[in-house]
């Protein structure tokens, strides 16, 4: 995390920099909500999203961090949040009002809503109007509006997030997805008309830069693996989608 004493200069100055790219999109379009996502598991999305939140905050701007996530909550272990309180599907289900599902982090500055009740039927509570008007309020009270959401090559939770929000970051794991992966991810956006407002590539390393290997990762009781797929180099990223690349995290 940015907050860490031991942190490496050029991770802390890319946040920054986000920041200030975030600002100006903020200021340009006149937009505050964000849905932060990623094409695959394991690319740092949450990571992503909760040190973005923390950045925005140190500018004494109010920001409030939500982990719609809601089978492979993240938030809250980023963050050491006590969850056994309400949370985000309690107030969707009616049984706590907003305010109880908010939690303030005094360190950090900023308000973080937790999942809260781990619900059978993710898709279906996200896709509710009642989840559209806890957004709408949340834009009204906050400078920004962050929201953590499931990889959206894998659910389709991001994509019905994005179409109540401003937009998406889309977060990209340096040599790791295959470019069909995040060609799919942005169609399945660009399919619900949710803007996307960059691409973040993370965990750019360069002593490793274009070597090879394999992956694997897990999302919803399935296992996805392919070796033999070829991954997306940086080259190949800056190349495909240079007009959405915002910044790399190393």
């Amino acid at each position: 995390m940015v907050t860490q004493k031991d942190i490496p200069f050029s991770y802390r100055e890319a946040y920054n920099s986000l920041r200030t790219n975030i600002k100006f999109i903020a200021a340009n379009e006149n937009v505050n909500s964000f849905v932060v996502t990623s094409a695959m598991q394991m690319e740092s999305k949450s990571n992503v999203a909760a040190n973005l939140a923390i950045t925005l905050a140190e500018e004494r701007k109010k920001v409030v961090l939500l982990d719609c996530d809601f089978r492979k909550p993240m938030i809250h272990c980023l963050l050491d949040v006590d969850i056994k309180g309400h949370g985000i599907t309690d107030v969707l289900t009616g049984d706590c009002p907003l305010q109880e599902a908010l939690y303030h982090h005094k360190d950090l500055m900023i308000d973080i809503m937790p999942v809260g009740t781990i619900p059978p039927n993710p898709t279906e509570l996200l896709s509710t109007a009642r989840m559209q008007r806890l957004i709408n309020a949340l834009k009204e009270a906050y400078d920004y509006v962050i929201i953590d959401t499931p990889p959206v090559s894998v659910v389709t939770d991001a994509a019905i997030v994005g179409e109540m929000v401003d937009g998406a970051f889309l977060v990209v794991r340096s040599a790791y997805a295959p470019l069909e992966m995040l060609q799919l991810a942005k169609e399945k956006l660009e399919d619900v008309d949710v803007k996307i407002f960059g691409i973040i590539l993370s965990r750019f390393n360069v002593k490793r830069k274009g070597r090879e290997s394999g992956y694997y990762y897990s999302y919803n009781d399935h296992y996805y693996s392919n070796d033999s797929e070829q991954k997306m180099s940086n080259d190949e990223l800056v190349r495909q989608f240079q007009s959405f690349l915002l910044l790399t995290i190393f």
